[in-house]
């Protein structure tokens, strides 16, 4: 027999939750919370477009409704029964918690974002002097695109310039948005050489990938191009760095070259989603206006700068360059870079010349561009004051530019102000923390001032964010071998060559490890077959560098002597023409100690015929003789030099090297037999260049001279715990404990002197007076 179903309470079936639901109201209301949810959204969409509000501000409100949608999910269902209800346990701990969850997830995630205005306005003074409402947008908004090679789809190569010629007019028209900050492949050069490749051949997207990564750029923009009668045909590309994933793709046609670029760098924009509003609001030239109107003028300009970033070859830049110019006289680029590359050759006057031309034209400059015109006029005019103006006043009108305090921060280093250079890297990292790569030279900084573990803790914080790069291991072993803490540079060292086996500064800082231990063979070669992989004229030079240190430690100067044009060579092509003449001048002295004065002269004399023109030039010609006559031991002709040359490098800031002259300033007093004034430039030389321990060698030897033997042996002592096999600190021992009586001890250190001095020169004077000693020493 069938039971009967059971039957359900009345009272249980109207409490069920969907008929709650239902006479509560809920669905409506949830309804109109996401008609309204959608409807705000819409709004704030509609806001950031016309405003030029952040686009993560629409993000925040959809993250925000998300979040908030339990408590008007609980206020829904418990309020809106109808009549009044007494609050329940639920909504008053439910809505409260969900507000607290909602505001800690809205805080970890949009902490770092910003929800403002994508732009900020200031009042200023422009380039000219004159006040003006400024609007530019925020550091967290701009766009970093790293621009590649465009390759090449014609079997013709007449125009094959042209697949660094497009990214060029590229770059340079979409220079004047201040969204966008762009690296060309000139920019990148030293990494695609270090891969193997130059400007002549076609870099795979993956090699792309990896450059832009390693500059930590997001975006890579690169393409084709194709000539058919005619017709030029651009496809332009952007993609994603990190994923390599292509945002978008357009093909632009026509007869005429620039007008391309000028379509093309608008579809770039708004590719990048750079606000439209934005994008109508700037000023915004075509690309001929700052450039050239003539596609020969480009090749030309083009050329060069292939041969200037990758050949590193001045003057046949230069040569590129004076063929674009006689094709467009007003082409005003081309004659900012021809005076780089004649100041850069030391050809003071055409470098001049070039410059009033360049300013003649200064209004197919970018403002950006008139900054850097102005300041390097008033550099060249020896207006040190006037230039700190222009770079500040820069730093003020673009306060989110990174290139205005990368050049006062250069400007500061120059100028021998190491706190300011850090303030201004420090804010270079504030606007975009993805640039930590200038850690480095904030650590650089540090360690030059001889605050050690400001430096270690700058490089190991760039180490953080690149485990994975053998930089931070080099500057780290480079810091503990300053310190003369050789086991810690050791490891470092070796670190940096499990990532790079063949890096050269590595390799070389365990040469000069083994170089200051004694290690003389091993250190040398060390250093032969690091100059077999040394690829860039800087690793050369670096190479050349340590070198030379082996062969003046051991009294070799003939080798010394042969390898002085070798680097000067190669610090040309990768070094500035003011450092590589101070460090010419201050080196000429070699000649003299290889005994080879009169030609030491005969050098001196050609570079001071070609400076009388330009008061740097002749300054640091000042400088080499300055040097020869005190190698010469010729005070008398060395010391009135000096106020003439402190008041020009003071004139042009170049004061860094100011501290050199201090050391001058030693050597002149020493001749003179006055050593406690020696001693006090000395020390006064080391207060400003605390790195440079081996002057604790002088102080030393001052100190002997005037019989404090105390004083003396302590210097000399101080002097070896950072060179401890140095032939000369143990040849001034050897003396001080000879005129003390200690013979057993004078003993030991003429034949540690003698045993790195196994090959000097026969005509080195200091081994031969060593040679003497040694036998006066064996007698007794």
């Amino acid at each position: 027999m069938p039971q009967p179903m059971a039957q359900i309470p009345v009272s249980q079936a109207k409490d069920s939750w969907p008929r709650r639901i239902l006479e509560r109201q809920v669905l409506q209301i949830l309804v109109t919370y996401a008609v309204s949810c959608w409807g705000i959204i819409q709004f704030i969409d509609w806001l950031t477009h016309r405003y030029q509000l952040s686009p993560s501000l629409t993000d925040f409100v959809i993250v925000l409704e998300v979040l908030v949608f339990p408590s008007v999910l609980i206020l829904a269902y418990y309020r809106g029964e109808p009549g009044k209800t007494p609050w329940t346990w639920a909504e008053k701990i439910g809505v409260p918690l969900n507000a607290l969850v909602a505001a800690l997830i809205l805080w970890s995630s949009f902490q770092d974002k910003e929800l403002g205005s994508i732009n900020q306005t200031m009042m200023m003074q422009d380039a000219h002097g004159r006040t003006v409402q400024r609007t530019f947008p925020k550091s967290a908004f701009r766009k970093r695109i790293a621009l590649f090679f465009f390759e090449n789809q014609m079997v013709d190569q007449k125009l094959a310039w042209l697949r660094q010629g497009i990214p060029n007019l590229l770059a340079i028209d979409l220079s004047q948005d201040l969204f966008l900050d762009l690296h060309d492949t000139n920019d990148l050069a030293d990494r695609i050489k270090k891969a193997g490749f130059s400007y002549k051949d076609p870099l795979a997207l993956g090699l792309q990938r990896d450059l832009a990564s390693y500059y930590r750029l997001p975006y890579i923009l690169n393409g084709t191009f194709s000539k058919i009668n005619n017709q030029f045909t651009l496809q332009v590309k952007i993609y994603e760095t990190e994923h390599v994933k292509l945002i978008a793709k357009h093909n632009f046609q026509g007869t005429d070259l620039f007008d391309l670029i000028d379509q093309a760098s608008l579809q770039v924009k708004r590719d990048l989603n750079i606000p439209e509003e934005h994008i109508n609001s700037i000023t915004d030239f075509p690309v001929t206006e700052i450039s050239t109107r003539y596609l020969s003028a480009l090749e030309h300009f083009t050329k060069s700068s292939n041969i200037r970033g990758f050949d590193e070859n001045r003057l046949e830049s230069i040569k590129e360059l004076n063929q674009s110019l006689s094709i467009d006289p007003s082409f005003a680029i081309a004659y900012a870079f021809r005076f780089m590359d004649y100041y850069n050759s030391g050809k003071i006057s055409q470098a001049k010349a070039d410059l009033n031309q360049a300013k003649k034209y200064i209004f197919k400059l970018t403002e950006h561009g008139q900054f850097v015109l102005n300041s390097n006029s008033f550099f060249v005019s020896g207006q040190a004051t006037e230039r700190l103006k222009v770079l500040k006043q820069w730093s003020l009108l673009y306060p989110d530019d990174i290139q205005a305090y990368l050049r006062l921060a250069a400007y500061y280093i120059n100028a021998a102000q190491p706190e300011e250079a850090i303030k201004s890297y420090r804010r270079v990292l504030e606007l975009d923390p993805e640039q930590y790569t200038y850690l480095n030279d904030i650590g650089s900084l540090y360690e030059n001032s001889g605050h050690y573990q400001e430096a270690i803790a700058a490089y190991q914080q760039y180490q953080s964010h690149v485990p994975n790069e053998a930089t931070a291991y080099n500057n780290l072993g480079n810091i503990y071998l300053t310190m003369g803490q050789f086991e810690l540079a050791h490891k470092y060292y070796q670190q940096a060559l499990g990532i790079d086996s063949n890096n050269v500064y590595a390799w070389v800082g365990l040469g000069d490890i083994d170089l200051r231990l004694g290690n003389l063979s091993k250190a040398l070669a060390i250093y032969q077959k690091t100059l077999t992989h040394s690829q860039l004229s800087i690793e050369k030079d670096t190479v050349y560098s340590s070198l030379d240190d082996y062969y003046r430690l051991t009294g070799q100067w003939q080798p010394v002597l042969a390898l002085f044009p070798t680097r000067l060579t190669e610090k040309q092509k990768y070094s500035s023409t003011l450092s590589t003449q101070i460090w010419e001048a201050f080196y000429l002295d070699d000649y003299t100690k290889a005994g080879h004065p009169a030609q030491a002269r005969a050098i001196l004399d050609t570079i001071m015929a070609t400076a009388k023109s330009d008061p740097l030039s002749y300054a640091i010609a000042q400088i080499g003789y300055l040097q020869f006559y005190i190698a010469q031991g010729d005070p008398e002709r060395a010391e009135p030099l000096l106020p003439e040359i402190e008041k020009v490098l003071h004139d042009f800031g170049i004061l860094e090297f100011a501290p050199l002259l201090l050391k001058s300033q030693g050597k002149i007093a020493e001749l003179h037999k006055d050593y406690a004034k020696a001693i006090l430039m000395y020390a006064e030389y080391l207060q400003k260049m605390p790195t440079e321990q081996l002057v604790h060698l002088d102080m030393g030897r001052c100190y002997r001279e005037s019989k404090n033997y105390t004083q003396a042996e302590t210097a000399l002592k101080q002097a070896l715990k950072y060179f401890p096999t140095h032939p000369e600190i143990h040849y001034e021992l050897a003396q001080l404990y000879a005129a003390t009586g200690e013979k057993a001890e004078a003993r030991l250190e003429i034949q540690s002197t003698l045993k790195t001095w196994a090959h000097a020169d026969k005509t080195y004077a200091l081994a031969q007076k060593a040679r003497v000693l040694a036998s006066q020493l064996g007698k007794s």
